[in-house]
């Protein structure tokens, strides 16, 4: 059933989102090496060999926009929208989250099918502040397709609006019919209940099928200055001379479209112990960078071609939580020159200065760092 526009009907949730996250926090290489790795098969592991895309500074929530429109059959909804409407409630910190289903999306699916999902909620505040979250959800019948969620503080004391952006790859494992929903969640980050806004939004069908479609989920991990993490990860069963765990693209794959989105937490200067922050630190932000790498290999090893999309913000501890958006479009897979379709392809998150900073797993509402691939 297509839900559009359900302005202001909360409903008490018992989920938590967000700083309700922990986990320990483990390393994840970008890939496994076995000696003797070349020097250009090492560049690729730890750093691009070369930028394609320039570095975004404070970069917006993307557009939904996917690669190919796709085309609506009897009973389905592909796109819905959501009205502008003022005077959400986000309840007294401590309170469950405010729940408010706003768009709904249909389309008939077969066991094992892919779909690429995207939305987008703007939020705005002129109040104190909240937290406010977008969470798209997904599911087969009964059975779950898929999840993400992403949230920031918004309100005179943090930022006055934002926009967040939550997609996925959604996996059916029946024939019959896949339905997402598009959530905002919210509570207040003071005493008083608050009130927020939302000024536009919509949940739509990107791509309705993603033929031998990847996506991975991020780990927490925790990264501090001169200490890089690298999460989320495609791996596979893959190997040059030097470098082993790599992804083989699929068979007669031409192109591949590369997103990555990760939710990061700043550790705040009393240290947020459920997150694996370190307690007695100082400092007010963190100068962080992400990139968004994709590397393909020859068969000796050497870099054939690197991709990056490289994203720079400074985050400060008050407003504790943002996400980083990443996409290579259109990386075209090489076969001459000894180039190979075997690929590394993660996303590195480094503190350039400042405090440590923890990239999220998942939520009860969602994964709050996905990376996935679209091949064609």
């Amino acid at each position: 059933m297509k839900l559009r526009s359900l302005a202001v009907v909360a409903v008490a949730a018992t989920v938590l989102t967000g700083a309700a996250v922990a986990a320990a926090a483990v390393t994840i290489p970008a890939a496994t090496k076995k000696a003797p790795a070349s020097a250009d098969a090492q560049a690729a592991v730890n750093e691009p060999a070369a930028a394609a895309a320039p570095e975004a500074a404070d970069a917006p929530a993307p557009a939904a926009s996917a690669a190919r429109a796709p085309a609506a059959a009897a009973g389905e909804v592909l796109y819905d929208t959501v009205a502008p409407a003022t005077s959400y409630r986000a309840p007294q910190k401590g309170a469950a989250f405010a729940v408010y289903p706003l768009a709904a999306v249909t389309i008939n699916v077969v066991a094992g099918q892919r779909t690429y999902v995207s939305g987008v909620l703007a939020f705005s505040s002129t109040n104190l502040g909240s937290i406010v979250d977008a969470s798209v959800q997904c599911g087969n019948g009964p059975r779950n397709a898929g999840k993400v969620v992403h949230g920031e503080n918004v309100g005179t004391n943090y930022q006055r609006s934002t926009t967040i952006t939550a997609r996925l790859l959604a996996t059916s494992t029946a024939r019959g019919t896949l339905v997402c929903r598009l959530y905002a969640y919210a509570h207040s980050l003071g005493t008083p209940a608050t009130r927020f806004s939302i000024t536009s939004g919509h949940l739509e069908v990107g791509r309705r099928s993603v033929p031998n479609g990847v996506q991975v989920v991020s780990g927490q991990q925790l990264a501090k200055a001169g200490h890089a993490v690298w999460t989320p990860r495609v791996t596979g069963n893959a190997s040059v001379r030097g470098v082993s765990n790599l992804w083989r693209l699929p068979a007669g794959t031409k192109n591949l479209n590369v997103f990555a989105d990760q939710s990061i937490t700043v550790c705040k200067t009393s240290g947020d112990g459920k997150y694996g922050c370190p307690g007695g630190t100082r400092g007010s932000s963190a100068a962080v960078r992400t990139t968004l790498i994709a590397t393909q290999f020859t068969s000796t090893g050497a870099v054939c071609q690197t991709r990056t999309y490289p994203v720079s913000r400074t985050v400060s501890t008050a407003l504790h939580h943002v996400v980083f958006y990443h996409n290579i479009p259109n990386v075209a897979v090489r076969t001459t020159g000894g180039c190979v379709p075997v690929f590394s392809i993660y996303l590195k998150t480094e503190v350039r200065s400042g405090q440590a900073v923890v990239t999220n797993k998942a939520a009860p509402t969602g994964e709050m760092g996905v990376l996935f691939v679209l091949p064609s």
